[in-house]
């Protein structure tokens, strides 16, 4: 059997987590389900026929700062996004089975699959009276296929109200449907949909001896904390010196990592690194006394290797921390999540109780890959 996988892959960007879940989710499925074949399909995602002209619209509007950025960067910092772009997808091409092509929205009628399944990341978020048709696998091929989500994600803990009617009547068309937030399935519930459950990132379903097959040393003679925030508050850096400098500690830090350029960064890390690649991303964290982080799969990762980290609040206009909150407290580590270092002191990583609360939840998700994969497999 032949599944398309559909994932937030932005071939544009340099996203780590972008990157390193949609490896996973491919990664595990080829080898758990080897009798049958699995590939990540990538797309030109501003094509005309997938979204509305008001979506395009939607989304230049909340992206302008970046693309102004485009414009007004130095040849320098031009060259580092590339550069970090370039290793992305060095990496996706090394590590992920991939369709042969960019696919448009014309291809889709040729194609030839047993089921898609859509997910993860951030492939469900919305505009305003605009749904992304292709997210909602909401296309025709050469056959009837089965449609899956896995731990699919709206990045935030509501849609708006004008797209509750469409979206409703996409996931009813769903064979399975399972999203990353637990929240999520309050929000599903109020159009409508309750048969979704709640499965763990893509990440989750491999282990961290997975992940240290594919990680790249970088060489750093002192001990240090990782720092990764996509977020551009001041405070929050000059809080982190000063705990690093408290602790004889290096900031190991990757530049505008949101790909904006913001001169916040300029004067903030001992060690800058502007052009890590996924692999050595993956080794920082593995190797780092603390990580300090705004991101989602900053804070997965960071527990997948057993580290010692905090969460930092991302001050942005539509608050979207509902995604490490959410994981946060499946974990029963909410204290993590904070503003300052008023309390390091006194906290515990506690690992046993991470783990177990981690365990029964990638248990549920991998039989519910199992039994979803099984439909298909069934259906001959």
């Amino acid at each position: 059997m032949k599944f398309g996988i559909i994932s937030e892959l932005n071939m544009h960007n340099a996203n780590y987590g972008n990157r390193l879940q949609a490896y996973a989710l491919n990664s595990y499925l080829n080898k758990k389900y080897n009798n049958n074949y699995f590939e990540s399909l990538y797309f030109d995602f501003y094509d005309k026929n997938y979204i509305t002209k008001n979506y395009i619209k939607n989304y230049i509007k909340l992206n302008l700062k970046k693309m102004k950025n485009i414009f007004f960067k130095t040849n320098k910092e031009n060259n580092m996004i590339k550069k970090r772009v370039y290793n992305a997808n060095k990496f996706t091409f090394k590590y992920i089975n991939l369709s042969c092509k960019s696919i448009s929205w014309k291809d889709l009628s040729k194609l030839n699959y047993d089921a898609f399944i859509v997910g993860s990341d951030v492939v469900w978020s919305q505009v305003k009276n605009n749904i992304h048709r292709l997210r909602f696998l909401n296309f025709k091929t050469m056959k009837k296929y089965k449609k899956i989500s896995y731990s699919a994600s709206f990045g935030k803990n509501w849609v708006p109200k004008e797209n509750e009617k469409i979206l409703k009547k996409m996931l009813d068309d769903f064979d399975f449907i399972s999203v990353r937030e637990k929240n999520s399935l309050e929000l599903l519930k109020k159009i409508g949909i309750t048969n979704a459950v709640h499965t763990v990132d893509p990440t989750l379903l491999l282990k961290k001896e997975d992940w240290r097959k594919i990680e790249k040393k970088v060489v750093i003679d002192k001990k240090y904390i990782f720092v990764y925030l996509l977020g551009k508050d001041i405070d929050a850096r000059r809080k982190i010196s000063e705990f690093a400098l408290k602790n004889n500690l290096l900031i190991v830090n990757i530049p505008n990592a949101n790909e904006v350029y913001d001169k916040v960064d300029d004067v903030f890390g001992d060690i800058k690194l502007n052009d890590c690649s996924p692999e050595e991303w993956i080794y920082l964290i593995d190797n780092a006394e603390y990580i300090i982080t705004d991101s989602f799969h900053g804070t997965v990762f960071s527990t997948i290797f057993e580290k010692k980290f905090l969460v930092f609040k991302r001050n942005t206009k539509v608050d979207i921390n509902n995604r490490m909150t959410d994981y946060l407290s499946n974990i029963s580590q909410s204290d993590k999540f904070v503003d300052n270092f008023e309390n390091v002191d006194r906290m515990e990583w506690d690992y046993t109780t991470i783990n177990n609360n981690l365990s029964n939840l990638i248990i549920f998700s991998k039989e519910y890959l199992d039994k979803a994969i099984g439909c298909v497999e069934n259906v001959k």
